[in-house]
């Protein structure tokens, strides 16, 4: 999130505002926004967001120092510019972003609460991968990392400039605090690199506090570092330079290394080259300081705040609406001319009159409990309390709440009575009446899968009833059967010790009772065998491996079913009031990379003898041909999970094709195979 842009206004601190500063403020927006709108033209641009972190630590610090010495600081005074500065237009946008979520997508309304909260950083996954692009609210990522930052950093300059005043000598004073501010960025940074390394922790590391503070730990311990004029110019110009070449070149070349951990170093070093010897302190620039001062670029600076907020929910918007991440030159033209004109009246209507008022802590502080109870309510209003115990990413907890005749979750008329059922225990109990589907009949078949299971519940009890068997149906979220544990590419936040233990439980029932059925269906998210898509490289993860001993060994006993996993959409088919009203029935398109877990499941099928591929391509290319409408609304519930519509229309399609699971007929198709839909 971009800085302060009034820290340095001569009212506050006593030290002119430095134009260069909001010229390099305009060169990290650009940069993001760039990244935004089509990753391929600035692969590095997301490095832009360091450059902000570094300016805003660095003049957070001269500000709080410089108040310090005169005796003047007050933690109310800071806090009150603090809030001033930064909540009304961040509130502004946010309750747009709210507005447009309840009537686009509901999803996310959830996640809003972690925003008021300024931990929306620690509740957000991946992101580099395509699903994020739609996410209303991710930007605010970097605004909790500020607010976490300011929360943190005065009383730990307060405290050690006591310190450092009750036993140093005045030379020592500044030296140690910038000795502190080493030490504090070198664990950060080093924990970061730690944690990019760990392929556990690959996706959300991005989000995560301690690294970025590393990078403010540079900030401010360039702004404790003692002023002297440079006298070569030689100098100021060869090392106002370097810091030029190392920003450009994370800009072009950073998109192909882990991050940030200690390939955030160059941005940030090239951020404090350019600030320490972008001027002497006489008040003479070097040549690069002279085109960051170039006047239209301080007037990007200077609305680059309220263009961090809007450009995000813009695009994302826009996205959403046009199920493709994927925009024309003509689209983000106009876009960008929406963003800057929405920009520039925040910036004219809320920032800078807020920044020039004369609120004290009370009234600012008073305003901003306001606005955060105002938007909480919101939020309330249009999701039900229940909702604000949800995770912001698919947790634990599916329940049918609706907003405006969206179903927030997805589970609204599923058939999976066993879905993660909070005392059920299969590993001790041989059968739970709760958890039958399909016809009363003493011909059992046992389903067994995670939430693309539960969410095909509705075609599997359809086709049971109809061939007259009964159907065991387990599900776990995160529980995948041919890996034989939690899957290894499901987010972070599904993988709860509740649900490792109920998988667990899950799998000891199969392994003790699998012989007991006429078959197993397996139903899993496929799709997750592919990897997470990398959106910069454009292409799919390193398949993992697939427990394929164990499954010769059930087979040998009882026959498996492996069932075509639903095709991976390029937008959220959650029904939109919005779009409703207006006429408008928005479709989707299955992406590649999606179609990848299928195949890799159906060749280890091939491999395993009584082992059988219950294709549904066919089914699902007819839902495919209406874009994944049935009847005008939603076949799916999001991007991969089907709606507890679409599984029954998914049934009715596969049945008029003359498909069916346990066939004992024999009939062929004019193409001479099986009409079951199960091949080897």
């Amino acid at each position: 999130m971009p800085p302060e842009r009034g820290l340095g206004i001569r009212v506050m601190n006593g030290f002119q505002r430095r134009a260069d500063i909001d010229g390099l403020r305009a060169l990290a927006i650009l940069s993001v926004m760039a990244f935004h709108f089509n990753a391929a033209w600035l692969p590095g641009g997301f490095a832009g967001v360091d450059v902000f972190f570094v300016i805003s630590a660095y003049l957070i610090t001269r500000i709080i120092t410089s108040a310090i010495n005169d005796g003047t600081f007050t933690f109310t005074g800071f806090y009150a510019r603090r809030v001033k500065r930064i909540f009304p237009a961040a509130f502004l946008v946010f309750l747009v972003s709210v507005l447009a979520a309840s009537q686009l997508n509901s999803m996310l309304l959830p996640a809003a609460k972690f925003v008021l909260l300024s931990l929306f950083n620690h509740f957000t996954s991946d992101y580099f991968t395509q699903d994020t692009q739609q996410n209303f609210f991710l930007h605010y990522w970097s605004l909790s990392i500020e607010e976490q930052f300011y929360f943190i950093w005065p009383a730990l300059l307060v405290a050690g400039s006591w310190v450092a005043g009750r036993w140093l000598a005045p030379a020592q004073r500044k030296r140690a605090l910038m000795v502190g501010c080493m030490m504090i960025g070198v664990l950060c940074f080093a924990l970061g690199e730690y944690w990019v390394r760990d392929a556990g922790q690959q996706a959300g590391v991005y989000f995560f506090s301690i690294p970025r503070f590393g990078e403010m730990a540079l900030g401010a311990f360039i702004a404790l570092a003692p002023t002297s004029k440079v006298q070569a110019r030689s100098r100021l110009e060869v090392l106002s330079l370097l810091g030029g070449l190392l920003l450009a070149c994370s800009f072009l070349w950073l998109a192909e290394q882990p991050y940030p951990g200690l390939h955030a170093l160059a941005p940030c070093l090239g951020t404090l080259l350019l600030i320490r010897y972008g001027r002497t302190t006489d008040g003479e620039l070097s040549t690069i300081a002279q085109v960051l001062a170039w006047r239209p670029l301080v007037g990007i600076g200077l609305i680059s705040y309220s263009l961090y907020l809007w450009h995000w929910p813009v695009l994302a918007i826009a996205r959403f609406v046009e199920g493709d991440n994927d925009l024309s030159m003509g689209m983000m033209a106009c876009l960008l001319v929406l963003i800057v004109a929405l920009s520039v009246l925040t910036y004219l209507g809320v920032e800078r009159p807020l920044i020039r008022s004369r609120l004290g802590f009370k009234a600012a502080f008073t305003g901003f409990a306001g606005l955060s109870m105002g938007s909480f309510a919101l939020i309330v209003a249009m999701t039900g309390l229940e909702a604000l115990n949800l995770p912001p990413i698919m947790g634990e907890r599916y329940a049918n709440l609706t907003v405006n005749g969206q179903n927030i979750h997805m589970t609204e008329g599923w058939v999976a009575p066993c879905w993660e059922v909070n005392d059920l225990n299969p590993s001790k109990a041989a059968v739970d009446e709760r958890c039958h589907i399909g016809a009363h009949s003493s011909e059992q078949v046992l389903m067994v899968g995670d939430s693309h299971g539960a969410a095909l519940g509705g075609f599997i009890d359809t086709l049971a009833k109809a061939e007259g068997f009964s159907v065991t149906a387990y599900e776990v979220g995160g529980c995948q059967v041919a890996e034989w544990g939690m899957a290894k590419r499901v987010p972070a936040i599904v993988l709860t010790d509740e649900r490792r233990a109920k998988c667990a439980a899950m799998l000891d029932f199969i392994e003790q009772n699998h012989a007991r059925y006429k078959a197993i269906f397996v139903v899993n998210a496929f799709n997750l065998f592919a990897g997470a898509y990398d959106v910069l490289k454009k292409v799919d993860g390193v398949p993992v491996d697939l427990n394929e001993e164990r499954l010769h060994r059930f087979a040998a006993k009882t026959p498996l079913y492996f069932f075509h996993d639903a095709p991976v959409l390029d937008r959220s088919m959650q029904h939109s009031p919005l779009l409703s009203r207006l006429g408008l029935r928005l479709g989707a398109a299955p992406v590649e990379h999606g179609a990848q877990g299928n195949l890799q499941v159906k060749a280890m099928v091939a491999r395993i003898a009584n082992a059988h591929w219950v294709d549904l391509a066919a089914a699902y290319q007819v839902l495919q041909d209406s874009s994944f409408l049935h009847d005008g609304l939603p076949a799916y519930a999001d991007t991969n999970h089907l709606s507890g519509r679409g599984a029954l229309a998914l049934a009715g399609v596969f049945q008029a094709q003359g498909g069916c699971l346990l066939c004992t007929s024999g009939k062929a198709g004019k193409d001479g195979m099986a009409l079951s839909g199960a091949s080897r």
